[in-house]
């Protein structure tokens, strides 16, 4: 045996395995690139992969039975041992060893280092779910530009139909219509959207006629599984959605064994009129904003007049109140959240199974200081809805508040996983990370929303509150003066915002008497909104506990405040002091910890509960 190890070791056998080893290992990663760029099929990797582990046995073999030499490559039994050169081309695989290694080690350093900007959560689950599809945005190829709602308007219900497919994965809504205009293969698509399927089409409109194609796509092969022309006057517009779902719950049946194809069929309404009012008026919410959201309120109260039993008009209307009072101050929270809560009431009584609805009854309780019930009617809107991931970021929202950090970061991460391209959803996945206390999990989430161009104060504060958290303070400085002026704002309020972040800052860095005091003076100088919403946060910091609470209380009079605040590591040292369980009970916290049991950081005692 000891004489097998010597001659391999002589032969260089062991040395060319090495270098075999690591070169297929660089050739592997180029060639993974290389397929992904170019969308090859799952197969060619594979047979790549193969070809190379063939190699392996070749190479050791050829080191064992031939020798390089000064006349090139002869068997190894023909070289006279007093004039081979092993050890000289030993000395060459050792070089070569080495500068592949390094090679190898930049490349791993560079692609995990630069690789965590690319938001994936690392507490997320996969879901295990094979039947998966995602809805594209329908081609509008009428006349006339105006058209586009409706092309978007069929897609969307489309996608809607298929969400009642129990077995059926759906990618949200928002993460699909991301790609809208961009030249992105179907491969790249569904890897983003974590689906196996790719539904897309195009929408032509004249006058009363409609005609629409539909392809589905396998992601994995480009194959197309099922297309299909249709070709009707417009009062056939739901018979059509209801043919194109049932075509391919159909098709995936045959592919992915889905059985309930009956959950499909539905008729919104009968007059086309209302129809349309409601394709614009989700166009129009969808862009937010003061004025769409008012037009869109528009649209759905013209639906309503057309057809007073139309549930999605009704439903619309709630959502679009629901949101109001975030984008103007001509409304406020209290306003628009009680009609939100009366058109939600009013869908439930058309349609008693509207998830949507139970969550915004639900968020209405939660304004109301209910918790209780807003506990329960999350819960109901999960059961009817479990994959809106708008209701699911809204139930991780509630958990957050009421201190159960670790709900709150599981809620968040279901909704990323079917919604992973909507800026919302991304930035409650970040802040139930900073909430949690895992700033360098929130970063990359936050950065990625900001530079994908929503430049809004909550994206900014998302990345204020990770760098701060994380004591990168030069960065959190540069930062400050990155914060965005609201709409609707004056721009003279904004930079007294951005003083008052970098006096946030320096006064972290030295934390001096005088330095406190200047930055608590920025806070409160700062106007009703921005950085001044966040001053709680920023004064426990600094140890201004006296000043925390003064500024807690004057933002929940101005409903701007999360409570989730009261269990981030930012009140740590405040947590045991008894007005932050003073604050809690009057939010309504107390009595659902009494009905489902204590969040963390706080535990039953008697009667009441301690929080440390």
């Amino acid at each position: 045996m000891a004489d097998l190890l010597t001659e391999l070791k002589r032969r260089n056998v062991f040395r060319v395995g090495v270098v075999y080893v690591v070169t297929a290992w660089l050739l592997a990663q180029a060639g993974d690139l290389a397929a992904e760029n170019f969308g090859a099929p799952d197969w060619v990797m594979q047979m790549f992969m193969v070809m190379l582990a063939l190699g392996v046995p070749i190479a050791l073999i050829f080191a064992w039975a031939f020798e390089i030499t000064p006349e090139g490559i002869k068997k190894e039994k023909d070289v006279d041992r007093t004039q081979s050169i092993t050890p000289t081309t030993g000395r060459k695989l050792d070089r070569f060893i080495i500068v592949s290694m390094g090679i190898a080690l930049v490349y791993f350093a560079v692609t995990h280092q630069w690789g965590t900007e690319d938001p994936k959560p690392t507490t997320v689950t996969e879901s295990g779910v094979g039947k998966s599809i995602a809805v594209l945005p329908f081609a509008n190829l009428s006349d006339s530009a105006e058209n586009e709602y409706f092309s978007d308007g069929i897609a969307e219900e489309l996608l809607n139909l298929l969400a009642k497919i129990p077995e059926l994965k759906v990618a949200a809504r928002t993460s699909s219509f991301s790609f809208k205009g961009k030249d992105v293969d179907i491969p790249t698509i569904a890897q983003k959207l974590g689906v196996e399927t790719v539904l897309e089409g195009s929408v032509r409109r004249s006058g009363n006629k409609v005609r629409i194609t539909a392809q589905l796509i396998n992601a994995s092969d480009g194959f197309h599984l099922w297309s299909d022309t249709y070709t009707r006057e417009l009062d056939d517009i739901f018979v059509v959605q209801d043919e194109i779902a049932s075509h391919i719950a159909d098709a995936l049946r045959v592919t992915l064994d889905i059985r309930d194809q009956g959950a499909v069929t539905a008729r919104p309404t009968e007059n086309l009129e209302a129809y349309e009012a409601v394709l614009r008026g989700r166009h129009l919410f969808l862009q937010r904003g003061k004025g769409p959201l008012n037009a869109a309120i528009k649209e759905f109260e013209k639906a309503i007049e057309l057809d007073p039993d139309y549930v999605d008009a009704w439903s619309g209307l709630a959502m679009a109140y629901g949101v109001l009072y975030f984008y103007t101050s001509e409304i406020t929270q209290e306003d628009s959240v009680g009609r939100s809560v009366e058109l939600a009431t009013k869908t439930i009584e058309l349609d008693p199974y509207n998830g949507m609805a139970y969550s915004l009854l639900a968020f209405g309780f939660e304004n109301t200081g209910d918790m209780v019930k807003a506990h329960e009617y999350h819960n109901r809107a999960i059961e009817l809805s479990p994959n809106d991931p708008t209701i699911l970021s809204w139930y991780s929202e509630f958990f957050g508040d009421m201190g159960y950090t670790e709900e709150a970061a599981e809620w968040s991460a279901r909704a990323y996983a079917l919604d992973p391209l909507s800026p919302v959803v991304v930035m409650d996945f970040s802040y139930a990370q900073l909430e949690l206390g895992n700033p360098e999990v929130a970063l990359p989430y936050s950065k990625f929303v900001w530079d994908g161009g929503l430049r809004e104060g909550f994206v900014w504060n998302g990345v204020f509150r990770a760098l701060i958290q994380m004591e990168r303070f030069d960065e959190a400085l540069a930062w400050a003066d990155e914060l965005p002026l609201r709409a609707g704002e004056p721009a003279a309020s904004l930079e007294p915002q951005r003083a008052a972040a970098r006096a946030v800052v320096e006064a972290l860095m030295e934390p001096t008497g005088e330095n406190r005091a200047r930055a608590r003076r920025a806070l409160q100088a700062s106007g009703d909104a921005g950085i001044s919403s966040n001053a709680p946060r920023y004064l426990a910091l600094l140890g201004e506990a006296d000043a925390a609470f003064v500024e807690l209380e004057r933002a929940s009079r101005r409903d701007s405040t999360s409570y989730a605040v009261l269990f981030e590591p930012a009140w740590d040292e405040l947590r045991g002091d008894p007005r932050t369980l003073a604050i809690l009970e009057m939010r309504g916290a107390i009595d659902l910890w009494h009905k489902i049991g204590p969040p963390d950081h706080c535990r039953a005692v008697g009667d009441t509960f301690e929080c440390d």
